[in-house]
């Protein structure tokens, strides 16, 4: 899971490096890879932010006039979501870590 979540990261960071009004087709295509990826993950916020983004974006290339405001607002709360997710992930290994170094025991008391 380490590493999907690190992809999905690159792909945001791609995503704000090229900009909101001239995404290719590629990248569509991966926000929404991206989205079943996270769906199978059990990521549903990941999923659904995924999934508003390809929509946004997807609508936002037949528009002279481009609101990026509220595609901002889901990669931010995406990458936030993310953000948690590798902590939590960081956690359960140290917890797994110290269970081992611990015989399987989880307190010393």
């Amino acid at each position: 899971m380490d590493e999907w979540i690190k992809e999905m990261k690159r792909i945001l960071a791609d995503l704000l490096q090229c900009g909101f009004s001239s995404v290719r087709q590629e990248t569509l295509d991966r926000l929404k890879e991206m989205a079943g990826i996270a769906a199978r993950l059990g990521l549903h916020e990941a999923e659904k932010n995924f999934r508003e983004i390809h929509q946004a974006l997807s609508l936002e290339r037949h528009r002279v006039l481009h609101g990026e405001s509220a595609v901002m607002d889901r990669v931010c709360e995406l990458n936030e979501y993310l953000k948690l997710c590798m902590r939590r992930m960081d956690y359960e290994s140290a917890c797994e870590f110290y269970k081992a170094a611990n015989g399987g025991r989880e307190n010393e008391t």
